[in-house]
C-alpha cells in the first residue's frame, strides 16, 4: 500500500496511519507540504514499512516555516523493521524551525536534510530540531542527519540533534551512527551555524558512532555508549566555545571491553574535550610496548588521539581500567590538559603541546606499568610550559616509566617540571632546554631517575625516601664514586651558567630506608651550584662540574657512603 499527499497552504496538517485496519507490511508514505507551520504525521505498524523512498515521487518534503514532521514505525514483532528516509533525496525540512521525530522499536533512518535561514517562528529556541530514537534491535541505524542555519545568530537559532539507540543484544553487531556503505555519502551527524547541539546515547555491545562534524560556534557534541567492543570515529569540531564529551563504559569483570575512540579534532580557541572511559583495551590498539617507549615518543602516531589547535583549549580525562591507550596534540598558547586521571595497569598516554603557557596536569596515576610522554614546546613569542605527573594517589603505583621533554629557548620564561611518585621500579626522565626547573618528590625503591637541563639559571631538585634508587645506567659506582668520570648513574645534567641542582634522600620509611642511593651530577657552565643531604648508609655520589666558580656542598649521615667531586 502507497501513500503520497501533496498539500500547499499555511497551517496544514496531514496525518497518515498504516495501523490498526490498515495495518500490514511494505507499506510506502510520501510527503509534499509547501507553505506556513506544516505539520504531518506517519504511523506504520508491520513489516518493512517505508517513509520515503528513492524514487523520484517517493520523497518527503515541507518547505516553509515552522515544519513539523513526526514519523512512528513499529515492527509489530518482526525481525524487519521500518525504514525512513530512503536514498540520497531522503528527508527535506526547508524554512525556519523545523522539528523532526523518528521513533522505531527496529529500523533505519537513512538521509535527513534541515535548512534554515533565519530565527522567526514560534517553536521554541531551535533553527532546527531532529530526534530520532530506536530500540529492541541491535542492528538499527542512522545513516546521516545534516543541519544548516544561515541565519545571523541571534537567541534561539541552534541546531539539535539527538539519537537514542537502545538493545540488549550482545553480539558483534550493534547500532550505528553511520552510512555503513548505503549510499556513496559519508555517514553522521553534520550541523553548521551557532550553538549546535549533538547528542548520540548508544546501549549494548559494538555500537559504532562514525562521525559528527559542526561547523560555526558555541558547538556540542556527546557520545555516550555501553558495553563492549563500541566505536567513535571522528567528532570534528570548527569554531569557538565548543564542547566534546565521550563517555565508554564497558562491561564490568569483562576484559575485552575494548572500546574505541579515533579522533577528536577541534579547530578554534576556547575548546573543551572531555572524556571518560571504564572498562579495559579502550582507546586504539597498536602502541610499542611499556615502560620503554614513553607513550610512542609522545603521541606522534597514535591512532587514539585528541587533536586541538587555537588558544585556551583543554582537555580532561578520566580512565578506570587497563591497557587503555590515548594521545592529545595541542598547538597554541594557555591550553591546558587538567584533569586527567589514571586508575589501573598498562596505561599509556602521550601529550604534545606547542605552544606558550601550555599547562599538564595528571593528577592522579594509580596503578602499575604505566607508561607517560609529555613534550612541550615554546617558540620566542610565548612563555614556558608546565607539567606535573602525579602516581601519589591512594596506595603505590609501581613500574611506571615518565618521560617530560620541555623546550622553551627563546621565551621570555622558562619552563616547569614536577613529578611525584609513590611507589617503586618508576622510571623518570625530563629533558628541558631554556630557563627550566625541575621537581621529582619519590617515596619508594629501585627507582631510577635522569634530569637533563641546557640554558641559564636552570634549577633541579630531587627528594627521595627509600633505597637503591638512581640506577638508571646499571651498576654501582665504587671508590669515591668511581673517580667522577663517565658518570651515568641517577645523571643530573645540566650545561649553562647560574645552574643549581639538590639532592635530599632522607630514612624515614624504616628502620633500612635511605640505602645504596646512587646518584651523579655533571655541570658544564660557569657560577653554578650543588647541594645535597643524604641520610642512610652506602650511598655514593659522584658530581663533576667543569668551569669557573662552581660550587658543591654536600652531607652524608651514615656508614659506608661514598662521595667525589671533580672540578
Amino acid at each position: 500500500m502507497k501513500f503520497k499527499l501533496f498539500a500547499t497552504a499555511s497551517a496544514a496538517a496531514i496525518v497518515l496511519s498504516a495501523s490498526a485496519a490498515l495495518a500490514g507490511d511494505n507499506n510506502s508514505a510520501f510527503i509534499d507540504q509547501i507553505g506556513t507551520a506544516n505539520n504531518a504525521a506517519i504511523t506504520q505498524t508491520g513489516t518493512d514499512n517505508r517513509a520515503g523512498q528513492n524514487t523520484a515521487n517517493g520523497r518527503i518534503r515541507q518547505e516553509g516555516d515552522e515544519n513539523d514532521l513526526d514519523i512512528v514505525q513499529d515492527s509489530a514483532g518482526t525481525t524487519q523493521g521500518g525504514r525512513a528516509g530512503l536514498g540520497n533525496a531522503g528527508i527535506d525540512q526547508i524554512g525556519n524551525r523545523n522539528v523532526l521525530s523518528i521513533t522505531q522499536d527496529r529500523g533505519a533512518v537513512y538521509n535527513v536534510q534541515q535548512t534554515s535561514t533565519g530565527a522567526a517562528g514560534a517553536i521554541a529556541d531551535v533553527a532546527n530540531r531532529a530526534t530520532v530514537t530506536q530500540g529492541l534491535s541491535a542492528t538499527n541505524q542512522v545513516a546521516r542527519i545534516e543541519q544548516t542555519y544561515t541565519g545571523d545568530g541571534t537567541s534561539g537559532t541552534e541546531n539539535v540533534v539527538s539519537v537514542t539507540q537502545t538493545t540488549s543484544g550482545t553480539g558483534t553487531t550493534g547500532n550505528r551512527l553511520s552510512d555503513g556503505g548505503i549510499n556513496s555519502q559519508t555517514g553522521g551527524i553534520f550541523q553548521n551555524g551557532f550553538s549546535n547541539s549533538a547528542t548520540v546515547n548508544q546501549s549494548g555491545a559494538f555500537n559504532e558512532t562514525s562521525f559528527v562534524m559542526q561547523d560555526g560556534s558555541g558547538h556540542s557534541a556527546s557520545v555516550s555508549q555501553t558495553r563492549t567492543g563500541n566505536s567513535v570515529q571522528t567528532i570534528d569540531q570548527d569554531g569557538t566555545n565548543q564542547s566534546a564529551t565521550i563517555v565508554q563504559i564497558g562491561v564490568a569483570g569483562i576484559f575485552s571491553s575494548a572500546n574505541q575512540v579515533d579522533l577528536v579534532q577541534q579547530s578554534g580557541d576556547a575548546n573543551v574535550a572531555n572524556l571518560s572511559f571504564t572498562g579495559n583495551l579502550n582507546g586504539n590498539p597498536g602502541f610499542l610496548p611499556l615502560a620503554t617507549d614513553f607513550a610512542n615518543s609522545v603521541a606522534s602516531s597514535f591512532e587514539s588521539s585528541v587533536i586541538q589547535a587555537g588558544t585556551n583549549n583543554g582537555v580532561d580525562l578520566i580512565v578506570v581500567g587497563d591497557s587503555n591507550q590515548f594521545g592529545f596534540n595541542q598547538s597554541g598558547d594557555n591550553n591546558t590538559v587538567g584533569m586527567v586521571s589514571f586508575t589501573g595497569d598498562g596505561n599509556e598516554i602521550g601529550v604534545d603541546q606547542q605552544g606558550g603557557d601550555n599547562e599538564l596536569g595528571l593528577s592522579a596515576i594509580v596503578g602499575s606499568n604505566n607508561d607517560i610522554g609529555v613534550k612541550q614546546t615554546s617558540d620566542a613569542a610565548g612563555n614556558g610550559n608546565l607539567a606535573t605527573v602525579n602516581t601519589s594517589g591512594s596506595g603505590t603505583s609501581d613500574n611506571n616509566a615518565v618521560r617530560v621533554v620541555q623546550d622553551s629557548q627563546g621565551a621570555p620564561s622558562g619552563n616547569d617540571a614536577n613529578v611525584f611518585f609513590d611507589g617503586n621500579s618508576n622510571t623518570v626522565d625530563i629533558a628541558q632546554t631554556g630557563d627550566n626547573d625541575a621537581d621529582v618528590d619519590v617515596v619508594g625503591s629501585s627507582n631510577a631517575f635522569a634530569v637533563a637541563q641546557n640554558g641559564l639559571s636552570n634549577s633541579a631538585t630531587v627528594d627521595i625516601t627509600g633505597d637503591s634508587n638512581g640506577l638508571t645506567g646499571g651498576g654501582p659506582l665504587t671508590g669515591d664514586a668511581a673517580g667522577v668520570s663517565g658518570v651515568t648513574v641517577g645523571l643530573i645534567n645540566q650545561f649553562g651558567d647560574s645552574n643549581t641542582a639538590n639532592l635530599t634522600i632522607s630514612d624515614t620509611l624504616s628502620d633500612s630506608s635511605g640505602d645504596n642511593n646512587l646518584f651523579a651530577f655533571d655541570q658544564a657552565g660557569n657560577g653554578n651550584s650543588i647541594t645535597g643531604t643524604q641520610d642512610g648508609d652506602s650511598n655514593q655520589v659522584a658530581i663533576a662540574q667543569n668551569g669557573n666558580a662552581n660550587g658543591a656542598t654536600f652531607l652524608q649521615q651514615g656508614t659506608f657512603n661514598n662521595l667525589g667531586i671533580s672540578q
